[in-house]
């Protein structure tokens, strides 16, 4: 018996951890699990303040006094609005999309977002980003609706959104 107060984002609900929540609840009955959906940095802020006992996000924070698990692994992939050049695609690379406008995640919020952010610049350029937001399925929605292109995990990606094409990065 107890309670587990969990924090996540949205698309990390989505893209596997709703199906690992069930199966525990139906090993553990007795335990109660309450979920907070937030932005990353919120989500650290808040397990360093014990208001959750654990956290799930994309990218492992740095951080000397946590303790960090890898549990599943994910493809980061490109969304694009169905009438762009690259929709009849199925892969493209990163280079590729250099002179293109981004809707991307906060950058204030997101270790993920400056993950991206320096690799893109790694590669000589750095994304003319458009809009910011928290979720990868806001991204998603802003794409479709053709603001920009965007980086999504592929269980976002493979949502079958109308008006959004997914594409591999290779």
């Amino acid at each position: 018996a107890g309670i587990i107060h969990l924090a996540t984002t949205n698309s990390v609900l989505l893209s596997g951890l709703s199906m690992a929540i069930a199966e525990f609840q139906r090993m553990h009955p007795d335990v109660e699990i309450t979920i907070d959906e937030m932005p990353p940095q919120e989500q650290i802020a808040a397990l360093k303040a014990r208001r959750v006992d654990i956290c799930f996000l994309r990218l492992a924070p740095d951080e000397r006094d946590l303790v960090v698990r890898r549990v599943w692994s994910e493809r980061i992939g490109l969304a694009v609005p169905a009438g762009h050049p690259l929709a009849g695609k199925k892969t493209t690379t990163i280079l590729a999309l250099k002179d293109e406008d981004f809707v991307f995640y906060r950058l204030r919020d997101s270790a993920f977002a400056a993950h991206l952010q320096s690799f893109c610049a790694q590669l000589g350029f750095l994304p003319r980003i458009v809009q910011q937001v928290v979720e990868s399925m806001s991204i998603a929605s802003l794409v479709s609706a053709g603001l920009g292109i965007g980086f999504v995990p592929e269980s976002v990606g493979r949502q079958g959104l109308p008006g959004l094409r997914y594409l591999r990065l290779t």
